[in-house]
């Protein structure tokens, strides 16, 4: 059982010191930049870790909600209307799939991104013909990818 503990402290130095960009101290008063909120679902607890830090790496007024469930993360995205959701395909609760489908049976837009291990081009194409999609991201994602994603949006621009 330590072992494991000393993995995952070790895991966590290595994604800081290499996903993290170093942060600027804030000396904006509060309230002066709005936070903007981007989910995060994926039943992997490894790539729900390494993603939520390159996001939060991004830029200080980032707050990351992740989900290991994909039903608790349909159920915030329905309720809250955050700036992105990266959702994975492949889960076992609830797929990435049915997250679409009932977003799209609700009328509820959401701008999405599918980080997947999936390389089917069958999958690329069902997911990118769906409205709420924007992008479709192949694991593991480097920051470029995640930066040129970021660029599209302006919910995200400051």
């Amino acid at each position: 059982m330590p072992y494991i503990l000393i993995m995952k402290q070790c895991l966590a130095h290595v994604l800081h010191s290499v996903y993290i960009s170093p942060r600027r101290s804030s000396s904006m008063e509060a309230g002066q930049q709005d936070i903007i909120e981007v989910v995060v679902i994926d039943d992997e607890p490894i790539s729900l870790l390494i993603i939520q830090k390159m996001i939060e790496g991004t830029g200080e007024n980032i707050k990351v909600s992740s989900f290991s469930s994909a039903r608790k993360g349909l159920e915030y995205i329905v309720d809250n209307e955050p700036c992105l959701v990266f959702t994975d395909l492949n889960m076992p609760d609830l797929s990435g799939w049915d997250i679409l489908k009932t977003l799209n049976e609700r009328d509820i837009e959401r701008n999405l991104i599918v980080l997947t291990s999936s390389i089917s081009p069958l999958d690329r194409e069902q997911a990118m013909s769906d409205p709420n999609v924007k992008y479709f991201l192949e694991k593991p994602v480097s920051k470029a990818q995640l930066k040129e994603c970021f660029a599209d949006f302006d919910c995200l621009k400051g």
